[in-house]
């Protein structure tokens, strides 16, 4: 029977069911589960605590119901439902829940047996008690771990002895530290504030992160202080060509590290990428990390491995230089006698509140036992980017949808790194500029919709580098038919059937040759033949590659659509050629680009900026020739003045011209991150690169106005005041655009009952994060230390 809980009547008759459900099972069926159900239909309906009490025990002592159990000694415990509180009747049910493997009857047992409860007939005993405390916080009980490290911190004074400073469990930093981390990890705030404090006072596992500096320059200097250091433990500060994965293993296994600090090396390095040699390899297709294909043969996997100690980068020469000077004044000279003087140190703090792993810290961080939960990890997510070359809709209005075959045109947005700042030079920036300088050649040669049956469809998808979460999540709503909105009243509904092609731009340097990844069951024939003949005109060399794919967007589509016609255009065939793939090197010095701050009639016939104008020109004469079935013989070409200034817009310069173009506002002078951020935060390049893509693709419908924004709107379309060029930045226009953002979050965090364990789609979170600094400090020696405890403790 369905009930309408909108009525009052209809919930007063469910609750009364649900009542005589839970007698039935209890008292007919003989359900200890049910009975358990009925005391609480008791307690909290009925409010007849002493019928609580009574079904709480007997389906405790009948049924050996452990939470039954837990419940009556705590009713025993506070004198509810009885006549009066009793510690040693609640103590036997704490037991005898404990012993039938209830974690909340462990831990209220333990406490009972390490308080003094006088003349309640419970005799103290600490060690026991501890032990069920232990017990309890094994079984992921949050409160016993936070008790358990309190004591460890403070250790635990002998029972009536006169001597108070005679201790029964002395104090034990390295047990307090490994119950607080458990406690916090599973959403006990008290844990993680004891946590920190560790952390801060550099109490937690491997000495934690404190450390006498070591400067090196060279491998001998490492070595060196892991064979002869006397005064451990040390952060090592070395260059970034001393980071490498033989290296970390040995510091891993020492223990005299306790963390790492790392600056830029002053010579260049020949590779430099911690990714993976397969990226993605959990989420591409089969066979895309075969034993001989590395695509990223550099890779060290360093990214994904535990590091037991902070890392640190740092960027700022003086602050190196600083460390430096510190370093050789106190620290590098007579190194048999460093433990007799004070050294120069570094405290690196990086607190943490994340969880084992995705699905545990999500499901911590949702406890419903809690109400006011706390945060440990954000899924990793931002937005998506998408608009079409021509409008979905049209009639007066705009209310009439129009059903296309789709061209889809894709790149991806993100790029990760070990460390903060990554420019992402090479991937995903060539890929993303050569897109919207595709995009705009195209609109500008093929301005209007000719009442034709295809559009192209521009997509940008965000968190890439981690198993593909924004194309993930783009299929999963494009199968659900939720693409370009649910509402199919004013808008075309898209699906991935309507896809005639699809394109992938990959990582797109100025190498000799480009390269055209395809597989044979969705080989794009006849486009692959106009793409030739126009690279030919466009002085490219296209190679075909078949049935090599590499990590890209589309491995995403074809998993649920085999026969979909699509390439991906790269700069490499079977690896790549940025070896500094995902790392702070990936940058303008990488492309090779410089800014050439040209105006629009100028030409360039070299670099980044003119091999990208070659390939965006090739792809959208390609591309016009597949909509019209005509050739577009003209001349001109993709504008070489755009490109330049979007590589120099997210490179080197967040207030470029233009970004000033589509919002007329100062923006920071510093790049804007790629990195794809959590679920929540919004990253502002997204919505600037969004609004590009609209200003290259949509219609000047007049002048600049303060109604243009508030022009009638549909779900279709939106308006915007931006400049006329980026030459003219002072001239605005009102642009009716056909962009918009999607959800780029796995579906994983949106599915409500997801097996985490399926592998099915990405569950990438970040933790959140408490505390991030970096100190130097003359550390005292250690007899100067010990001398200070002696004087303290005679005072």
């Amino acid at each position: 029977m369905a009930y309408n809980f909108q009525s009052e009547s209809e919930v007063k008759d469910f609750i009364k069911n649900l009542g005589i459900e839970y007698r039935f099972g209890c008292y007919s069926e003989k359900k200890p589960e049910v009975c358990h159900l009925l005391a609480d239909y008791l307690e909290s309906i009925d409010k007849n605590y002493e019928k609580a009490g009574i079904v709480y025990r007997n389906t405790c002592d009948d049924y050996k119901y452990a939470k039954s159990c837990s419940k009556y000694a705590t009713y025993v415990l506070l004198g509810k439902g009885t006549k009066k509180s009793d510690f040693k009747a609640a103590y036997n049910y704490f037991e005898k829940g404990c012993d039938l493997d209830d974690p909340t009857s462990c831990f209220h047992q333990g406490l009972l047996l390490i308080a003094k409860n006088d003349g309640q007939g419970i005799a103290q005993n600490p060690l026991k008690g501890m032990s069920l405390l232990e017990k309890s916080c094994k079984a992921e009980h949050s409160n016993a771990c936070y008790y358990l490290s309190g004591m460890y911190i403070s250790g635990v004074k002998k029972p009536n002895s006169e001597n108070k400073s005679e201790y029964l469990v002395q104090r034990d930093m390295e047990k307090a530290f490994q119950f607080a981390l458990k406690g916090c990890e599973l959403g006990n705030m008290y844990s993680c504030a004891n946590l920190s404090q560790m952390y801060a006072k550099g109490d937690a596992e491997r000495g934690g992160s404190t450390g006498v500096i070591h400067y090196c320059e060279r491998q001998a200097d490492l070595d060196f202080i892991l064979k002869n250091g006397t005064a451990p433990p040390y952060v090592p500060i070395i260059p970034t060509s001393l980071f490498n994965i033989k290296n970390l293993n040995v510091l891993k296994s020492s223990e005299k590290i306790s963390g790492l600090l790392l600056y830029a090396n002053e010579e260049k390095l020949d590779h430099f990428t911690h990714e993976n040699q397969c990226p993605n390899p959990q989420s591409s297709l089969k066979d895309t990390c075969k034993a001989n294909n590395e695509w990223n043969p550099f890779g060290t996997g360093l990214m994904y491995q535990d590091i037991p100690f902070p890392v640190f980068y740092v960027q700022t020469e003086d602050s190196i230089a600083f460390a430096k000077e510190c370093f050789s004044k106190h620290n590098n000279y007579s190194f048999d006698s460093q433990r007799d003087r004070s050294l120069c140190s570094l405290q690196l703090v990086s607190f943490m509140f994340a969880a084992t792993n995705s699905p545990t810290c999500i499901r911590r961080s949702n406890l419903i036992t809690n109400l006011n939960p706390p945060k440990l990890c954000d899924p990793l997510g931002d937005k998506n980017v998408w608009a079409t070359l021509f409008p979905l809709v049209n009639g007066t209005n705009f209310t009439e949808p129009i059903n296309f075959r789709y061209i889809v045109v894709a790149a991806r947005l993100d790029t990760t790194s070990m460390f903060y700042k990554t420019a992402g030079a090479i991937s995903p920036v060539t890929g993303l500029v050569t897109l919207l300088s595709t995009a705009k050649y195209l609109k500008a040669i093929l301005p209007t919709n000719k009442n034709f049956t295809r559009n192209v469809l521009f997509l940008l998808f965000n968190g890439e580098s981690y198993d593909y979460i924004g194309s993930q999540r783009f299929v999963y709503e494009l199968l659900k038919g939720n693409f370009p909105s649910k509402s199919k009243k004013f808008l075309p509904n898209i699906t991935i059937d309507d896809i005639d092609l699809y394109i992938e731009l990959s990582q797109l340097n100025a190498t000799e040759t480009l390269v055209a990844h395809y597989l044979r069951d969705g080989k794009p024939e006849r486009f692959l033949l106009k793409l030739q003949a126009q690279a030919r005109n466009e002085g490219l060399d296209l190679e075909l590659s078949e049935d090599t794919l590499p990590p890209a967007s589309l491995h995403t589509f074809l998993k649920n659509r085999t026969d979909l016609p699509s390439l991906i255009l790269a700069d490499h065939k079977t690896s790549y050629k940025n070896h500094f793939y995902n790392s702070v090197y990936d940058n303008a010095t990488n492309l090779n680009y410089t800014y050439l701050n040209i105006t629009a009639n100028e030409t360039v016939i070299e670099g980044i900026q003119s091999y990208v104008q070659n390939v965006s020109t090739m792809l959208a004469k390609s591309l016009y020739f597949e909509i019209t079935d005509e050739k577009y013989d003209n001349e001109t070409a993709a504008d070489v003045q755009f490109i330049d200034e979007l590589f120099h817009c997210y490179l080197e310069e967040g207030n470029c011209k233009v970004h000033q173009a589509i919002q007329q506002v100062k923006w920071q002078h510093e790049p804007f991150s790629l990195y794809v951020g959590v679920d929540g935060n919004s990253n502002v390049l997204t919505t600037l690169i969004g609004l590009t893509l609209g200003w290259v693709t949509g219609d000047s419908v007049g002048k600049s106005s303060k109604n243009c924004t508030n022009e009638p709107k549909n779900p279709a379309l939106r308006y915007y005041n931006m400049s006329q060029s980026v030459d003219d930045l002072n001239t605005t226009l009102c642009y009716r655009i056909t962009m918009n953002f999607t959800e780029a979050v796995s579906p994983a965090f949106v599915i409500h009952d997801y097996d985490w364990s399926s592998g099915e789609y990405s569950t990438w979170t970040e933790s959140i994060w408490n505390d991030f600094r970096l100190r130097i400090f003359l550390k005292p020696s250690a007899s100067h230390e010990n001398m200070t405890v002696a004087i303290g403790s005679i005072l």
